[in-house]
């Protein structure tokens, strides 16, 4: 498998993300590998600092996770079937996307970068 990266992300600085973090960093992710994202307004500059440094890769796999379900979890259960694979022109749209869904969808993680 290739290397884990983790984004966590709340609507508000004033909300702590404590708790999106600790399942992320127990499936293996390294802290350095977990991008936070506390809810500034405009564009998210962490998640456009994690695209950018990942354009690179040709395919991206994004396994979405909810909010009310661990990922220890989903894990032992085989339940991460909601993949999608885009090309690295895509990715920035796809992630964006998804971003409009922050009260679904509380991280995700991006899997399967090249030399990870």
């Amino acid at each position: 498998m290739g290397k884990l990266i983790g984004y966590a992300r709340v609507a508000t600085k004033e909300q702590g993300t404590d708790r999106q973090e600790m399942d992320p960093l127990a499936a293996g992710i390294r802290r350095d590998d977990l991008y936070v994202d506390h809810g500034a307004s405009g564009i998210n500059f962490i998640l456009r600092d994690l695209i950018a440094c990942q354009r690179e890769a040709l395919q991206r796999a994004v396994f979405l996770l909810q909010r009310q379900r661990h990922v220890r979890a989903l894990l032992a259960a085989d339940q991460l079937h909601r993949v999608f694979h885009f090309v690295a022109g895509d990715i920035l749209g796809a992630v964006l996307a998804l971003s409009y869904f922050q009260n679904d969808v509380a991280y995700f993680y991006l899997l399967g970068f090249p030399g990870g």
